[in-house]
């Protein structure tokens, strides 16, 4: 016989709306039952019909436990779905079987020819790149305009383009331009033909050394 079964708060609330007498025949009759196995005795039938309402529950978790005592899982239990883990079989080879050889296989080497060499693609510099600060392009503009100064920064961009270098005194360049066209009656170097920088206005060249000489000059000066 089980020594402990479950009662419900659903069991408790049936029968605490009964009468004292009757919750005390309702409480012996399911903890006999559900303990020990006896039928109901003595309830009218409206006792009784509140009694079968408990009785599915009480069967059903008495079968439950039967079932755990025999070894099987209870039913409803995710145990029971379960099944048995087949063994696995594991071919472990030995050290010394993997040290040696196959003598059927043959040992291929790669030997990369281009090792040393750098295979990095590198694009190429953008030599067209004018550099010019915003406080230069300011003052270039004070000094003509901006279209103009767009014209110029474009014949610059050109030769830096058809030479592949970077004038590294860029402001300076244009600034000798403007100066020079200014001098000359010019309003800008739009209409200047690419390839007759050598007639029109100074070469990037020429003015970027004029630079150089009136810098070395300030610093003997000094």
């Amino acid at each position: 016989m089980p020594e402990s079964f479950v009662f419900y708060e659903s069991y408790l609330r049936g029968i605490e709306l009964q009468s004292e007498q009757v919750q005390a025949k309702l409480f012996l009759a399911v903890c006999r039952y559900a303990l020990r196995g006896e039928q109901p005795q003595g309830l009218t039938d409206s006792e009784l019909g509140l009694f079968e309402l408990m009785r599915p529950t009480i069967d059903s978790n008495s079968q439950r436990r039967e079932k755990s005592r025999s070894g099987g899982a209870p039913l409803g239990n995710q145990n029971a779905r379960k099944q048995p883990k087949q063994s696995k079989k594991t071919t472990v080879e030995t050290t010394e079987q993997q040290k040696q050889p196959n003598e059927n296989e043959t040992e291929t080497v790669t030997v990369n020819e281009d090792e040393d060499e750098d295979v990095t693609e590198r694009s190429a510099p953008d030599y067209s790149e004018v550099a010019l600060t915003a406080d230069e392009m300011n003052e270039l503009v004070g000094l003509s305009d901006r279209l103009s100064v767009n014209a110029y920064i474009k014949k610059l961009s050109d030769w830096q383009a058809a030479n592949k270098k970077r004038s590294v005194k860029a402001y300076t360049v244009i600034r000798g331009w403007i100066t020079q066209d200014k001098a000359a009656g010019s309003k800008s170097c739009v209409n200047f033909p690419a390839d007759d920088n050598e007639n029109k206005s100074y070469t990037v060249e020429k003015l970027e050394a004029i630079s150089r000489s009136f810098m070395s000059r300030n610093r003997d000066l000094d």
